[in-house]
């Protein structure tokens, strides 16, 4: 079942006129590797994130769909509009974190990011739409980003997220501090 990452996939194929099998090749997969991942049964790690960024297409949009589809082309004027309206609204934090126009989060960490996720909800059996998954794995990337650029700090801080992921879906469903992402 194609969701949001997916459909941005093969948009991103199609623009540069490819077939699978050479847009496999492109990111270093095996075919069918590409297919899984185009099809939405799986996701892109961060070694296919890199390559798709060495490219020129924007990690922030394949994950969220959010902002432009590649990274030289100028923001859109409602995305200017959705960066100054986040400044002012801070009760919007994966919208503001989002729009930040910080550049892209590296594609390895990200990758790193995006996996954690995915395995937290795979392992608790709870369900995440890939599109969900992208938005969260995405604000969570930028966050590790800003609080360190030393590589074992941020692999502490991926391990620390996921256990903090994990907590916070296991809460018990009648425990008022459960968060939306149990939700």
């Amino acid at each position: 079942m194609k969701d949001g990452i997916s459909q941005r996939l093969a948009t991103i194929r199609k623009s540069l006129g490819k077939s699978q099998r050479e847009m496999a090749i492109i990111v270093t997969l095996s075919h069918r590797g590409w297919q899984v991942i185009e099809n939405g049964k799986s996701i892109p790690g961060g070694q296919t994130l890199e390559k798709l960024m060495e490219l020129g297409f924007s990690s922030n949009w394949i994950l969220t769909g959010q902002g432009s589809m590649r990274l030289n082309d100028p923001e859109p004027a409602e995305a200017q509009q959705d960066i100054d309206a986040s400044r002012e609204e801070p009760s919007k934090p994966l919208e503001a974190a989002s729009n930040k126009a910080l550049g892209e989060v590296d594609g390895k960490l990200l990758g790193k990011v995006l996996k954690a996720l995915d395995n937290v909800y795979k392992e608790t059996g709870f369900t995440i739409s890939m599109s969900s998954l992208g938005e969260m794995a995405m604000e969570k990337a930028m966050e590790i980003a800003e609080a360190s650029s030393d590589p074992e700090q941020r692999a502490g801080a991926i391990s620390l997220m996921a256990l903090q992921v994990r907590k916070e879906l296991l809460k018990p469903a009648s425990d008022p501090g459960r968060s939306k992402l149990s939700a």
